[in-house]
């Protein structure tokens, strides 16, 4: 089974992420395949950390929707 975290910033040679349990934890960016930026979903599987780009879509979708009409009148 994977873990599943989400890209808070970037700092220096490090992702800060938050983790399913709402914890922070650096990732080195060299750990990580794929393009790694603010947002992104990273899974960590048995052989290395990965950005899951349809995780990724999915999520930024559903904060999509969460926020529309919130600042309508």
């Amino acid at each position: 089974m994977s873990s599943i975290y989400i890209v808070d910033r970037i700092e220096g040679k490090y992702a800060v992420c938050e983790t399913e349990k709402k914890e922070m934890v650096d990732i080195e960016l060299t750990n990580i395949f794929g393009i790694v930026k603010e947002g992104k979903v990273i899974l960590k599987r048995e052989d290395g950390y990965y950005v899951d780009e349809e995780a990724t879509i999915k999520r930024k979708d559903e904060i999509k929707k969460l926020m529309e009409g919130m600042w309508e009148e």
